[in-house]
């Protein structure tokens, strides 16, 4: 065989190799950075950001905490200058919007 084509075997067996490995696959890594980037697109509320909830006029003061689908802020009531935590959930499917509401009503 000529140089080039054994070089071409071994390169795809090498490729084969590594697409079969237990590791994640370049497809999964790649989603799982996707995902994370998507998840810091649409999480932040920006500190001193004014939003309205419930009827009341609310101002961000900073992030405290994140999960897999939720981010937790303390925010500051505009007129009282009452805190309290804001948590904002991502929840996209149909199930993770019935746990959503299932977590509301137990708090």
């Amino acid at each position: 065989k000529e140089k080039s084509a054994v070089a071409k075997e071994e390169k795809e067996k090498l490729h084969d190799k590594n697409e079969s490995s237990s590791g994640p696959t370049m497809c999964s890594r790649f989603l799982t950075f996707l995902v994370s980037r998507v998840r810091i697109i649409f999480s932040f509320f920006k500190p001193g950001k004014d939003m309205s909830v419930g009827g009341r006029k609310l101002k961000v003061v900073r992030l405290l905490a994140e999960g897999g689908f939720s981010f937790v802020y303390l925010v500051e009531h505009n007129a009282t200058g009452e805190r309290f935590a804001l948590k904002k959930v991502i929840a996209a499917e149909p199930d993770q919007v019935k746990e959503t509401k299932w977590e509301i009503e137990v708090h």
